[in-house]
């Protein structure tokens, strides 16, 4: 009951108003509710996973973009549930279960009391970095967030006493990790091998049978991610990802040092506006009581564990510093580095720490004369903790007054024809456009693909530098610069119609309509595809010439069929469908279904087949 009261303290805001949650304009908002609500209508609709998402970006993977949530079982919520309540009570129960987790991880895996453990249940998810992922929409970060204790506990118990069942469940809560965060996934495998390391390395046992254990519960890992693992290795290659290495762009920039150490230690003494105007990567606050705590427990702690710990966090600050830590010009020169992006992804190794010196300290100073004063803390940090958590979660809804009405949806819905729109100020919601149905050449989001990303500058005759960006086209771009969209290049990508605040003076742009101030133009050469069929995973057409030049994105993912046979499939110059026929068949078969699928999907089955006897005979 006092867990689940906690959880409901750190919620209050957005229990109390669901809208700074659901409707706030970030992540949560124009990425995860179209995504989510795009796969929820597919499954009702077409009653089949989409594995290609064509609402945005001309067409995208689905099912290889990291942050899909299509595998991720919890989401099963969203079937059964209105979108804003499903994400409402999403985020409420894996708070909950991060509440859980790191109570049972002070408990059972440092060996804490009970009241020690409510503490550190109190500190781990009052914490102003998970307030801040509330605030940003970051909603894999936050599922993460509520899976990580849940790997170090079963790291932990599986070298105290190795079992198969460990094994499973610490397969489990990493798998959890990789669904939810792929970079917090790769940060907390190294963590854990390095946990238990240093486990083995210092305490003397028979490490022959802990290791087997240890390389079981990988392998269940694996089999259990090969889903969705291997097309995500696949599509590596021809992603935007590696725009990082080429243009080094890692996030948050700091002012100095006194900006990491306010950021990192207490930011509220700085009043409320500067917490809000504090940007989402630099919030990393540990709190002033925390570190008090933290710190006299580090004084106590044996020697072994105070340089594992000052090794730990003498890695991860520097590189949190990022542009004005001291090995800055050598973390640009590493790849692992660039392509991190964010340098506070590794905060949450500090987080833990700092919790564990902190637990320690109370532990040890409740039973001396000191108690009072140790508790008095301890309220202390909780209030100062759960205060800044609810004022940056409170952060006031910016209103954008940018994006255009319903009445052009509405003007869009009415054409029947397969079509895609383009704005030149990027002015449409991917919410909406979700809801809609409408598809539309520009999008928001981690990844894009490397052929759109290169054809869509001809797309809006704009040019921007070989850059990482998470919107096509980049928001530094289209703020400065009045696009003029070439017709041509549009009807490549069955763009249809082009809004615009703005007049556009173009052969083949015809103005149709002015609605709150957007002009819409049409595109006189569009063509209708007329598909036979048009699904994310399938699309059917006739065929009458040898060579067809299709208006999707190329992807290595697509395979045509004629008649049920096999035909070639090739990218075209400007990143398009290109395939031949014999000129014999009906009809061809375009459809969406890596062979990296259908190879992880047997592994998946097979792993979890093989835990299910696992689990059988371990009983037995």
């Amino acid at each position: 009951m006092i867990l689940f009261f906690l959880a409901v303290l750190t919620c209050l805001p957005f229990i109390m108003y669901p809208s700074i949650l659901v409707s706030r304009g970030n992540d949560l908002e124009e990425f995860f509710w179209p995504t989510i609500f795009f796969v929820k209508s597919q499954l009702l609709i077409n009653h089949s996973i989409p594995l290609w998402n064509n609402l945005f970006f001309s067409g995208m993977p689905l099912i290889t973009d990291p942050q899909s949530p299509i595998f991720y079982i919890p989401n099963f919520i969203f079937l059964f549930l209105n979108l804003d309540t499903a994400f409402l009570v999403s985020v409420f129960l894996h708070i909950f279960w991060a509440t859980l987790g790191i109570y049972l991880l002070s408990k059972k895996g440092f060996k804490f009391s009970e009241n020690t453990s409510l503490v550190l249940a109190a500190f781990y998810v009052f914490s102003p970095k998970l307030s801040a992922y509330v605030e940003a929409g970051h909603l894999g970060l936050i599922y993460s967030y509520g899976w990580l204790p849940w790997v170090f506990l079963f790291t932990v118990l599986l070298f105290s006493k190795p079992t198969i069942k460990k094994s499973i469940f610490l397969a489990i809560s990493l798998a959890a990790i990789f669904f939810t965060h792929v970079l917090i996934f790769s940060i907390s495998v190294i963590c854990v091998f390095f946990v238990y390391l240093f486990l083995i390395l210092t305490k003397r046992v028979d490490f022959r049978k802990k290791i087997i254990y240890f390389l079981v519960a990988f392998g269940f890992m694996f089999g259990l991610i090969s889903i969705a693992f291997l097309p995500q290795l696949e599509w590596s290659h021809e992603t935007t990802r590696l725009l990082l290495i080429t243009n080094p762009d890692v996030y948050p920039k700091w002012s100095g040092l006194r900006d990491f150490f306010i950021s990192s230690v207490s930011p509220i003494f700085l009043g409320y506006r500067f917490l809000w105007n504090l940007d989402t990567e630099k919030c990393i606050a540990l709190g002033l009581g925390t570190l008090i705590l933290a710190f006299f427990g580090f004084l106590q702690i044996r020697r072994k564990l105070k340089i594992l710990i000052g090794f730990s966090i003498l890695i991860v600050i520097p590189i949190s510093l990022n542009n004005v830590s001291p090995i800055y010009q050598s973390l640009l020169s590493q790849n692992w580095y660039l392509l991190l992006r964010v340098s506070t992804r590794f905060w949450f190794i500090v987080i833990f720490l700092v919790l564990f010196l902190a637990g320690f300290a109370f532990e040890m100073y409740c039973h001396t004369k000191y108690k009072v004063l140790v508790i008095f803390l301890a309220l202390i940090t909780c209030g100062e903790l759960l205060i800044t958590s609810w004022i940056k979660m409170m952060k006031p809804i910016d209103s954008n007054y940018d994006l255009v009405s319903n009445r052009i949806y509405l003007f869009l819905k009415e054409d029947k024809d397969n079509f895609r729109v383009l704005c030149t100020t990027k002015c449409l919601s991917q919410k909406k456009l979700a809801i809609y149905n409408i598809q539309s050449v520009d999008g928001y989001g981690t990844l894009q693909q490397k052929n759109y990303y290169d054809y869509s500058q001809q797309l809006y005759q704009a040019f921007w530098r070989n850059k990482y960006t998470l919107a096509i086209p980049p928001y530094e771009i289209y703020n400065y610069e009045k696009f003029r969209p070439y017709p041509p290049s549009l009807t490549t990508f069955r763009v249809k119609y082009v809004i615009s605040p703005y007049e556009i003076d173009r052969k083949n742009l015809s103005f149709v309509n002015k609605i709150d101030g957007y002009l819409i133009y049409k595109n006189e050469l569009f063509t209708n595809p007329n598909y036979l069929i048009y699904s994310p995973n399938k699309i059917r057409f006739d065929t009458s010439d040898n060579q067809i030049n299709i208006p999707e994105v190329y992807n290595s993912g697509w395979s045509a069929y004629m008649d049920g046979g096999k035909i070639p499939v090739n990218e075209t110059v400007v990143g398009t469908i290109q395939v031949k026929s014999n000129g014999k068949g009906r009809y061809i078969d375009l459809i969406y279904r890596p062979e990296s699928f259908i190879i992880g999907l047997l592994i998946m089955f097979s792993t979890i087949l093989f835990i299910i006897i696992s689990s059988f005979f371990s009983k037995l």
